[in-house]
């Protein structure tokens, strides 16, 4: 997954995170043979993505939008945490 810091001047990928399915993360031998870590655990994307939003706020990165497509938007906890910081104000959030 790629987060990426879009303006009229242009865009530029910031971060990203590995998605594992949950298959992958239940079988510890691939897991070792991929080189992951045995503290690396199932998270789904919307868990993802709201680590990614988080670091952005702690490196006090101001945005004035925050767009996805459903499997983000539809996700009741990342949109009740992008409320919660700041990011659910009329006509600053789209997540459809």
């Amino acid at each position: 997954m790629f987060l990426a810091y879009v303006t009229e001047r242009g865009h530029a990928l910031i971060d990203r995170e590995l998605y594992l399915p949950q298959a992958w993360t239940q079988d510890q031998e691939r897991c070792q043979e991929a080189g992951i870590p045995d503290w690396v655990g199932f998270q789904t994307k919307p868990e993802l993505a709201q680590q990614m939003l988080a670091r952005l706020e702690m490196a006090e990165v101001r945005l004035s939008w925050v767009v996805a497509d459903t499997v983000y938007g539809g996700n009741f906890q990342l949109r009740q945490w992008l409320h919660a910081h700041g990011q659910g104000r009329a006509g600053s959030c789209s997540m459809q």
